[in-house]
């Protein structure tokens, strides 16, 4: 994908339609956790969870795409420098460079489930092999 869309779509996926933990009372939206990383990681096609310097991570082809670091509210991906700079320019108290370009770092408490599942999702496509990654997007078009 050539940029990130800054609004979250759904796909008609186990992942999109998971049911989350309550609503937080004051954002009326689900909390976003670890566990909804893990659980949105895994869902993706061939996944597998490690480890990388002690810190879990998921990856495709043992090529890694997504880390946990040990602060509990942040998930890095995998990104483009294109969709790393559209989405710190459009909001940098949720998204930052973790590594030159190559890394986004996400505030869990700011994004929704389904930007979450976005997000993934395109960190996965970028090291899935493309046949897997062409069939699994034509398999689970966005909903009109």
């Amino acid at each position: 994908m050539s940029a990130h869309r800054l609004t979250a779509v759904s796909f008609r996926t186990p992942m999109a339609s998971a049911p989350e933990a309550p609503l937080d009372p004051m954002t009326r939206r689900s909390p976003v956790s670890a566990q909804s990383v893990r659980r949105l990681a895994l869902a993706l096609p061939h996944t597998v969870e490690s480890s990388h310097f002690a810190q879990p991570d998921f990856r495709v082809n043992n090529k890694i795409f997504a880390t946990l670091p040990r602060a509990a509210d942040i998930v890095c991906l995998k990104t483009t420098r294109a969709n790393l700079d559209a989405l710190i320019a459009a909001d940098a108290e949720t998204f930052s460079d973790e590594w030159r370009g190559r890394w986004l770092r996400v505030r869990l408490d700011r994004i929704t489930a389904a930007m979450l599942a976005d997000l993934l999702f395109d960190a996965w496509s970028l090291v899935a092999p493309k046949a897997l990654a062409k069939a699994y997007r034509a398999s689970h078009e966005p909903l009109k």
